[in-house]
């Protein structure tokens, strides 16, 4: 039995556009990977001062990859990443220092955005400061950055490799936005100079040492609002004994 022309064109199946599958859809997933890192980072030496960000970066992986916590990096970069820490834009050049994070152990990373492109809700702030041992510093300093961590309720103070002027005796409160925070560690650390054996202080792009007086000199502008330490008054401290 011969089918009419009308049977076969009835049971044939339609025909998809793919010219049209192949540009809407790709489109939205492409904005979502310029908004925010997706995939995996391979493993980095711990602690090497700074990292590009590529392709695939995450908070999360990037932090398993330097020895650190996600919260650590992005309190440390807060001013380059944003007010959303889901937020990583290819080509910015983060800070992942030899830190000590005063924090309390780190929550879940934060999620990755979605499909649409939407990012994940913010995580909450960072508790209040943990007790650590604060072996990242020499032991005549750690007393210092206890007492000052605690007194003001710095829940971050780092330190890195290549810290002026040594690892062990420099530290950075972070402050972030807290500019009255800032200010009032800054003002107790410089109070207590003597007694801490403070080498110089650096806040809000401006300097203090012995040979100012203890008295604020302004500084060259250094770019990013961390290079002039603008989210952390910076404390180094002089050799033991």
């Amino acid at each position: 039995m011969r089918t009419s022309y009308r049977t076969k064109q009835r049971h044939r199946r339609p025909t998809r556009n793919r010219a049209v599958a192949a540009v809407a859809y790709p489109a939205v997933v492409l904005a979502a990977v310029s908004a925010v890192s997706l995939g995996n980072i391979a493993p980095a030496a711990a602690h090497t001062g700074e990292h590009t960000v590529r392709s695939g970066d995450t908070l999360s992986k990037l932090a398993a990859g330097h020895g650190t916590s996600w919260r650590g990096i992005y309190a440390d970069n807060r001013a380059t990443i944003g007010a959303n820490p889901n937020l990583l834009r290819v080509g910015q050049v983060l800070r992942i220092g030899g830190a000590a994070t005063l924090a309390a152990a780190p929550s879940a990373a934060p999620e990755r955005a979605s499909r649409s492109g939407r990012a994940a809700p913010a995580p909450s702030p960072a508790p209040a400061a943990a007790p650590r041992s604060y072996g990242a510093w020499d032991p005549h300093v750690r007393p210092a950055v206890q007492e000052v961590a605690e007194r003001f309720g710095v829940s971050t103070v780092v330190t890195r490799p290549g810290h002026s002027p040594t690892q062990g005796r420099a530290a950075d409160f972070m402050v972030h936005t807290d500019r009255a925070k800032g200010d009032a560690v800054a003002q107790y650390v410089i109070d207590n100079a003597a007694r801490f054996g403070v080498e110089y202080v650096i806040w809000a792009q401006r300097v203090a040492g012995p040979w100012t007086g203890w008295a604020w000199r302004d500084m060259a502008d250094r770019g990013s609002a961390t290079a002039n330490h603008m989210d952390h008054p910076h404390v180094s401290f002089r050799p033991a004994g």
